[in-house]
């Protein structure tokens, strides 16, 4: 005897199933890659017969994602044609009332006006809108976008937006340039902001967690005067990647809630200013941890923010996550010597930075430097070192780095590798 799913299961429990392979929340943030317009994630299981493709087709939930701007440069200047706005108005169609899920490809546009026109009919119910490039070495190579249309996109309520990124995008006369965007009208449902060498500054985002920003560059994008409330002071996670003048950005952006601290940079930061003339900003009381990949000069910048931090409990100097960018074969990283308090009551630098400090990250690092941190901080708890000291091959005889292995083992627990197992 032969079965048919489809008479087995009603429709409300395949639109489930057909729910869980579309996670339409998997979307990374920022979103990394992009599915065309026309072919639907489920396409393969919409052609499997027609009560699926029934299902899917008429199931709103398998409908809020929407991608703009996949392969647009394929058709030229002319892509904008109504079979186009009739693909999209269907799909926005489809999803019904449901919040929606939005990703736009900006280096595939050809008239981003046309694209705010369709969109922000239902501004009403977006709850992530992701403006992106989808291959970052083509990116910048085919239309501008007016920062008028981005500025108009952005001016209509958005009472469910959850999620917002804006990458990189041209002016109109093919220059690339860095804009400070002013939202002012509430976001009170706003929980992640990610920029890209813009900055988008929220009058009202009373939720706001999480706020990466990359490549800022603080010379051109001065946040305006304003004597409102700042736009993070909510903020948990702020994220600061490969940006210039990082502790500007605490300054006119100050965020006092913050309990993570991300700062990911291959440049010198600040060492070349004299420690007196550092920006002021107020104390972190809340932060708990501080990833911070600047190894370069003499830490200023770092022993400057580390006064601000005084319940600080996680300290790493790289950015967990991207572990895979890291060059092993670079020399072992240097412990500033500030964080390892001198235990000689008599001594000049008797100053104690994070004296609640319990766990250290390390990419590459001597581990005579780490047994003597250890022994000047008994309270640490975990020591993680990415790169294996026993694997270095320059050395013939690693016996005695083996010993000060184990003496570190009994101090602090001590990890090897990313696998905690190790």
């Amino acid at each position: 005897m032969t079965f048919c799913v489809n008479n087995l299961l009603p429709s409300e429990i395949l639109s489930l199933i057909f729910l869980t392979l579309y996670e339409p929340e998997s979307t990374p943030f920022p979103p990394e890659e992009a599915h065309e317009l026309h072919q639907h994630p489920l396409m393969d299981h919409m052609l499997v017969c027609r009560p699926w493709y029934r299902v899917i087709s008429t199931t709103p939930s398998l409908w809020t994602t929407v991608w703009i701007g996949r392969r647009a440069v394929d058709s030229g200047e002319n892509v904008y044609t109504d079979l186009w706005l009739q693909k999209v108005q269907e799909r926005l169609k489809r999803s019904g009332n449901l919040p929606l899920n939005i990703l736009v490809a900006l280096d595939h546009l050809v008239n981003f006006d046309v694209v705010v026109d369709v969109l922000i009919r239902d501004a009403h119910r977006w709850a992530s809108i992701h403006l992106v490039h989808e291959d970052p070495v083509s990116r910048l190579r085919f239309a501008a976008q007016a920062v008028e249309d981005v500025e108009r996109l952005f001016s209509l309520p958005m009472p469910m937006l959850r999620s917002l990124n804006v990458a990189r995008f041209r002016s109109p006369d093919g220059t690339l340039n860095s804009y400070t965007i002013e939202v002012n009208n509430p976001l009170p449902s706003l929980e992640r902001l990610s920029c890209t060498g813009h900055l988008v500054l929220p009058t009202s985002a009373p939720v706001l967690a999480i706020v990466t920003l990359t490549d800022a560059d603080m010379d051109r994008l001065q946040p305006p005067p304003d004597p409102r409330p700042p736009p993070f002071a909510s903020l948990v996670e702020f994220n600061i990647i490969n940006s210039s003048r990082v502790l500007d950005i605490f300054s006119l952006l100050p965020a006092p809630s913050i309990r993570k601290l991300v700062m990911d940079s291959s440049d010198d930061v600040h060492d070349d200013q004299p420690q007196e003339t550092l920006p002021a900003f107020p104390v972190f009381h809340g932060l708990e941890e501080l990833q911070w990949t600047d190894k370069g000069g003499d830490h200023r910048a770092l022993k400057h923010i580390l006064r601000k931090c005084p319940n600080l409990r996680r300290f790493s100097n790289y950015v967990h996550g991207l572990e895979e960018s890291i060059d092993f074969d670079m020399s072992a990283t240097t412990i500033p010597p500030f964080l390892t308090p001198s235990r000689d009551p008599e001594s000049s630098s008797s100053e104690e930075f994070c004296p609640d400090l319990e766990e250290v990250c390390f990419d590459i690092v001597d581990c005579a430097q780490v047994d003597k941190f250890l022994s000047a901080r008994p309270h640490i708890k975990l020591v993680r070192i990415l790169q294996d000291p026993l694997a270095d091959p320059g050395v013939a005889d690693n016996s005695g780095i083996q010993q000060v292995l184990d003496r570190m083992r009994t101090k602090a627990d001590v990890i090897i590798g990313r696998n905690p197992k190790s």
